[in-house]
């Protein structure tokens, strides 16, 4: 792993696989070398506790789309597990800042989105078709 640090941004921190998929990171051999930014519904405690573990919270919502995008296109990698499964609107503002991102530095995010994919598949009928963007 390079010395630069890979940003990594991840909605549902607190929540029941957002919490699993942070500790694996915070048990990650390569730790020190992640910058984590959690997205939570906050409240003074879940804000203490993070902040003691290394994590930059944002207090917000899947409906804070200003704070999702900007943590978004500052992020290598974004993990949507906060209630993914029926919020186009969070999953549309992560995609579109992801691809501004991969636009601007020529270089991909990792993007997983943990349930609920159903909200961004397209029904194709057996045609291939690419799409990049929602």
């Amino acid at each position: 792993m390079s010395s630069k640090k890979v940003n990594t941004f991840l909605t549902g921190a607190t929540g029941y696989i957002g919490g699993s998929i942070l500790t694996g990171l915070l048990q990650h051999p390569n730790v020190a070398h992640f910058n984590i930014t959690a997205l939570i519904r906050g409240d003074e405690s879940r804000v203490k506790k993070l902040t003691s573990l290394g994590i930059t919270p944002l207090i917000g919502s899947n409906d804070s789309h200003e704070i999702i995008e900007k943590a978004a296109s500052d992020s290598h990698v974004v993990i949507h597990t906060g209630n993914s499964a029926d919020d186009l609107p969070s999953t549309k503002a992560i995609i579109s800042d992801l691809n501004q991102r991969t636009k601007s530095t020529g270089k991909p995010a990792i993007y997983i989105h943990t349930s609920g994919t159903a909200v961004i598949i397209e029904d194709v009928r057996g045609k291939k078709k690419i799409r990049y963007s929602l």
